[in-house]
């Protein structure tokens, strides 16, 4: 609401009438205070007051075109050379305390790699010997069938050989 009085020029406000510069300083949400004092001047027919919040008025223009003007030309040095963000500072190496954790955490993990490699290579011991059993006892009661089932581990061992 402001920016429509305050951008008007000098020239505009000094050949403002006072019922003018009443509308145009309640459109811009001047102070009580001074539309007060306008109108007390107007009806006093104090001419100098009126003059002197003129004067008031241009200064408060002219500071406000000041500002502006800073404004301005801060925003185009601003457009001109953007601000510079610093990026943060690249490690090329671990502190040697987080490269002990990491040592720490690689060995954990292949310490369970193993525990369970082991696992696994016990449960297929363990049932390799029951599967040799039962071969055993197939041989006993039937020796065709416990040929056949023999050849048949055989391929398995051999398939299994070839894929290690």
């Amino acid at each position: 609401m402001r920016e429509g009085f305050f951008d008007m020029s000098r020239t505009a406000v000094r050949n403002l009438t006072m019922s003018a510069l009443l509308a145009a300083l309640t459109r811009c949400g001047a102070g009580m205070a001074v539309l007060n004092a306008v109108a007390e001047a107007k009806t006093a027919g104090n001419e100098d007051k009126i003059e002197k919040l003129k004067a008031e008025l241009e200064e408060a223009d002219a500071q406000l075109l000041h500002a502006n003007e800073e404004i301005s030309d801060l925003n185009k040095q601003l457009k001109n050379k953007p601000i510079d963000v610093q990026a943060a500072a690249v490690l090329d190496k671990l502190p040697e305390e987080i490269e002990k954790e990491l040592a720490e955490l690689r060995q954990l993990k292949q310490n369970r790699q193993i525990e369970k490699y082991s696992d696994c290579f016990k449960v297929l011991v363990a049932d390799f010997r029951q599967l040799l059993t039962s071969l055993a006892e197939i041989e006993q009661a039937d020796p065709a069938a416990g040929e056949k089932y023999k050849h048949a581990t055989l391929e398995l061992i051999s398939q299994m050989s070839a894929k290690l």
